[in-house]
């Protein structure tokens, strides 16, 4: 954590770089990547389910409308698929969604 957040070292009198020993910690940034994201939640209105990403670099994704946004689910399971998509066949879908930005980060299905 300490390396991926801290500044590269640098040459100092006596001590050239060449004898590394580790970035300079940065204390608030490491903080920023351990503290959660804020999470959202709320029920989904319509879903859109990609079987064939396309381009296909992009990840099979389950993608949830919640919040007057679509939020992703990448590389969903054929089980929470099939949950999803019985839930709004019955025209009543009780789907709720728990996102950080457009990420799904948890999901329940109630009926």
């Amino acid at each position: 954590m300490l390396r991926a957040t801290g500044s590269p070292q640098q040459d100092a009198p006596g001590r050239p770089a060449s004898q590394r020993i580790g970035n300079r910690p940065d204390i608030k940034a490491a903080v920023t990547h351990l503290v959660p994201q804020a999470v959202g939640s709320g029920r989904a209105e319509r879903y859109w389910d990609e079987l064939l990403p396309y381009p296909r670099e992009l990840p099979p994704r389950l993608r949830l409308f919640v919040a007057g946004q679509w939020r992703n689910l990448n590389h969903p399971s054929p089980e929470i698929r099939q949950a999803v998509h019985t839930a709004f066949a019955g025209g009543r879908p009780d789907v709720r969604v728990w996102f950080s930005d457009d990420e799904i980060v948890g999901l329940v299905i109630t009926g």
